[in-house]
């Protein structure tokens, strides 16, 4: 597969005569002998159509992927999934990633015995556990797999550890097909030190998960508004490129707020938000734009700068309330002097 444009996947249920179209971003597949088991998938679309694909990967469906002219089967593990779906206005997406295997041990010996082995030491057994790291990050890598393990492994024996598994053929590689991991790659070989915030980062943990890769010299953060809406401060990052837009102004007004808090100390903070003209998108755009500048005169912020310039609100009220805003704005001190005296 070529990683230039989304893959189509479809499923099709002849018993049911049901048809299900979505569009994934992030395949991850486990290559076992002839057959490709999807380990990790993340695909949008309309909310029916997604819940409905994961639905079908969940029960152990085989998907059609299809890219670029080329398509192929993808087989899924039944009910060995972790599901997240996301809903915002007409716009859905789900990702699924693999589960490990149970942790599961056998007491030694045989039936016969088992009332004289039942004070013996239970034998643990192998299982298959799936790590969900960047590509060539060997220190991502040995810090996950110790998640993984009864007992703690030590930094010293990195090296030596991930080359022996691999060796042995107990730590394989993962086949990734992923636009936003093509992103990272881009970046990475422009010199810039990048990391993707997952949704699987518990919220609680995020702030500290940013912290840490920040002292470790973290440049560029790639993240879903999303995950970073509330309970954040991002004052690291005095840069923010919105390259998708969603339908949810709270969000989109939360996320965007991240790098300007109280106790920001760079003297300026710019937000960027992409589109391409005459699309969809565009309309998009306008939508939150005029959201927005309705959401301003409601709290009594009026504003023709940024996002809210595209609006197109334009009734009698609005521009009275603009009016009367700057008939006074002269007179009532500005807030942010008063934080700047501060």
């Amino acid at each position: 597969m070529s990683e230039s444009r989304l893959i189509e996947l479809s499923y099709f249920d002849s018993a049911a005569k049901v048809r299900l179209t979505a569009y994934a971003d992030t395949i991850m597949l486990d290559r076992n002998g002839k057959d490709s088991i999807i380990t990790a998938i993340r695909f949008g679309g309309y909310p029916e159509m997604v819940r409905a694909m994961a639905d079908a990967i969940y029960g152990g469906a085989t998907i059609e992927a299809t890219q670029n002219d080329a398509k192929q089967f993808l087989k899924s593990d039944p009910k060995r999934y972790r599901r997240q779906m996301g809903h915002d206005g007409v716009y859905a997406t789900a990702t699924l990633m693999a589960s490990d295997d149970a942790l599961t041990a056998e007491p030694q010996g045989n039936e016969e015995d088992d009332e004289a082995e039942a004070g013996a030491q239970q034998e643990i057994q192998p299982r298959r556990c799936y790590i969900f790291c960047p590509a060539g990050d060997r220190d991502r890598l040995f810090e996950e797999l110790d998640h993984k393990t009864a007992a703690p492994l030590i930094p010293e024996f990195r090296d030596y550890v991930l080359d022996t598994l691999t060796a042995r053929g107990d730590l394989r590689k993962l086949e990734v097909f992923s636009l936003k991991e093509k992103l990272v790659k881009l970046l990475t070989q422009e010199g810039y030190r990048t990391e993707i915030l997952s949704p699987t980062v518990p919220p609680d943990k995020r702030e500290a998960w940013v912290e840490k890769r920040v002292r470790s010299g973290l440049q560029v953060l790639i993240t879903n508004p999303r995950c970073v809406e509330t309970g954040l401060d991002l004052n690291a990052f005095t840069t923010l490129i919105f390259y998708s837009m969603g339908f949810n102004l709270f969000t989109l007004r939360q996320a965007s707020r991240r790098s300007w808090r109280i106790n920001q100390a760079a003297p300026r903070v710019e937000v960027y938000m992409l589109y391409y003209k005459d699309t969809m998108q565009a309309k998009a755009m306008k939508l939150m734009a005029s959201k927005l500048a309705v959401a301003g005169i409601i709290e009594g912020t009026l504003s023709e700068e940024g996002l809210a310039a595209m609006s197109d609100v334009r009734d009698l009220t609005s521009q009275m309330a603009k009016e009367l805003t700057l008939g006074i704005k002269d007179n009532v001190e500005d807030i942010a002097a008063a934080f700047k005296k501060m």
